[in-house]
């Protein structure tokens, strides 16, 4: 029986490296909005007369966001989960206050 047996049909494998681990985050979903986060904030800060509408207001801000969503989506998210349920939440058993 060989390792590639022992993966299920769903999962990805790699017949040198062993199973293909996915990475965490979503790149492209945190781009798309750090986009849009920056136009708002470059339309938010002409409409309240703090900046006007330039061209680095225009373009920076937007490409800002968009790198700072880059950045943010593909980290996230940025605490690890617990590999086993049972490691997460320990055995509550004559812990609870009899009172």
């Amino acid at each position: 029986m060989s390792a590639a047996d022992d993966v299920g049909m769903n999962d990805r494998f790699d017949a040198d490296a062993g199973p293909v681990v996915r990475r965490r985050g979503r790149p492209v979903l945190g781009a798309i909005a750090g986009l849009f986060l920056g136009i708002f904030v470059a339309v938010d800060l002409q409409q309240f007369a703090i900046r006007p509408l330039d061209n680095w207001s225009v373009l920076g801000l937007p490409t800002l966001g968009l790198v700072l969503g880059l950045a943010l989506g593909r980290f996230a998210p940025l605490r690890r989960r617990p590999r086993d349920e049972a490691q997460a939440t320990p055995a509550a058993e004559g812990t609870a206050d009899a009172s």
